[in-house]
């Protein structure tokens, strides 16, 4: 039986200005009411959207397609040609938000130098000319204040970027990951010295690259020195500050307050899934290592998935962990965190793979979370499948811990592992704490940070 909708209190009616060519002081002739009364579902039954989605980006007065309108960006017009006036094939507001002139845009910090929201509606292109090279200059009406005879100036490279067929809304890298098991992990290629990481924009640059390719590589020849983590971190973006500290001990301690502190055996997981925005990357730098023990694990949970898809109970599980999420929480030592997560997340972004045999499968997924020893050990989301998650998360976790999927190496000093957190799990043997001595130290870098890193290094990343 279908449970009825739970009552909703409303709000007035709101009407806002639309998206039309008029003077300041015309009366609107079309409204968008926001709210999902009789009378707001009725208006958009007798005013229905001119545009498409996505259709409203480049409009200019009279109101051409955002096709059109990319077509003649692309090929680098900024006025319409026919028999009648020359038009501005996308609105004034957005052809003065794009000006990046010195008045606009400080030359030194790069900030806007004026609020977008002080920018007249009835903005308009004054005066306009193209020079030989196809650059515009541009004049205004009804400019914004304190900019009299402001001219703007637009190159023809710039004005064809904006009619890529999607304006980037994030920057992250582009090249497709490369997918892995125990047989396939590129341990040569993904090794690198220390010196040449951090001497040069080139050596750095293959690093960054192998790293969004595989997710986990090594560098070796590191001096000894427990701020070398640090150094190493920077090469990539700011260290990433948790409760732990901007880097952190690892080693066996007395008392400890987290497992990662013991001798003990350490499952597979990903760290600080908790938080309201995980550490992307991951860094440990092996300082000592002279105990019985301590061989460290590693998977690509992106090939597990992979793996999964081979077969239709795989895939309905796959599904499984893309829909119900598992909560996750750190309660100790005073810290109090807890975040809801699915095992398997999408973006709406493409994510091209290889040494895939289920490319499709893996076509949207840009994220695992996997943290068991850091689950919320209370009752919660009692409305969740929970018989079909935990079958889900059995399957995932048994094809996980298979001995293909699992890469296993033993962390000498002077050598230190970047791996990516969301990716990537990681592992380590029980250790003899009577044999000897093991230290690792260990720092984060965000993911918005490596993804800036990698622009500012793309003119170096191989093709």
């Amino acid at each position: 039986m279908a449970q009825p909708r739970p009552s909703l209190t409303k709000l007035p009616s709101i009407a806002l200005r639309s998206f039309v060519s008029r003077s300041p002081a015309q009366t609107c002739t079309r409204t968008r009411l926001l709210s999902y009364s009789p009378q707001a579902r009725s208006a958009r039954m007798r005013h229905p959207p001119k545009y498409g989605p996505r259709q409203e980006r480049f409009v200019s007065r009279s109101g051409p397609t955002a096709a059109t309108s990319r077509r003649a960006l692309s090929e680098g017009s900024l006025f319409s040609e026919g028999p009648g006036d020359p038009e501005c094939v996308i609105h004034p507001i957005l052809l003065r938000k794009a000006c990046t002139c010195p008045h606009c845009i400080d030359p030194s910090d790069k900030q806007i130098n004026y609020s977008s929201a002080d920018i007249p509606l009835d903005i308009a292109v004054d005066t306009w000319k193209q020079d030989s090279e196809g650059n515009y200059s541009v004049t205004w009406k009804n400019d914004l204040p304190g900019y009299h005879d402001h001219v703007s100036t637009f190159s023809a490279d710039q004005i064809r970027s904006w009619g890529a067929a999607e304006v980037p809304k994030r920057v992250s890298p582009s090249p497709p990951k490369l997918l892995w098991d125990k047989d396939s992990f590129p341990m040569d290629e993904s090794s690198f010295p220390y010196h040449d990481f951090v001497g040069s924009a080139q050596g750095r640059a293959k690093v960054v690259y192998q790293l969004w390719r595989t997710g986990l590589v090594f560098i070796t020849d590191i001096p000894i020195n427990e701020k070398a983590v640090e150094h190493l971190a920077a090469q990539l973006g700011p260290l990433y500050n948790s409760f732990y500290g901007l880097t952190w001990d690892v080693r066996s301690v007395p008392g400890a307050k987290n497992v990662a502190y013991t001798h003990r055996f350490l499952g597979f997981h990903m760290d600080l899934l908790y938080m309201h925005e995980p550490p992307q990357y991951q860094l440990l730098h092996c300082l000592e290592n002279t105990c019985t023990g301590g061989e460290s694990q590693f998977a690509d949970t992106f090939k597990v998935l992979d793996r999964m898809a081979a077969s239709p109970e795989g895939q309905r599980h796959l599904q499984t962990l893309q829909l119900v999420p598992q909560r996750y929480g750190y309660f100790n030592d005073g810290h109090h965190y807890t975040r809801n997560r699915t095992t398997v997340n999408s973006s709406s972004f493409p994510q091209p793979c290889e040494n895939a045999d289920y490319p499709e499968a893996l076509s949207h997924v840009d994220r695992v979370y996997w943290s068991p020893p850091f689950e919320y050990p209370v009752p919660s989301d009692l409305e969740q499948d929970v018989e079909a998650n935990t079958a889900a998360r059995h399957f995932f976790s048994d094809t996980l811990n298979s001995d293909q999927a699992i890469v296993e190496t033993r962390l000498t000093a002077g050598t230190c592992t970047i791996f990516n957190n969301l990716r990537v799990v990681h592992a380590r043997r029980a250790f003899d704490v009577n044999s000897g001595k093991r230290w690792l130290k260990g720092a984060y870098v965000g993911g918005q940070d490596f993804n800036s890193t990698f622009a500012s290094l793309r003119d170096l990343i191989p093709n």
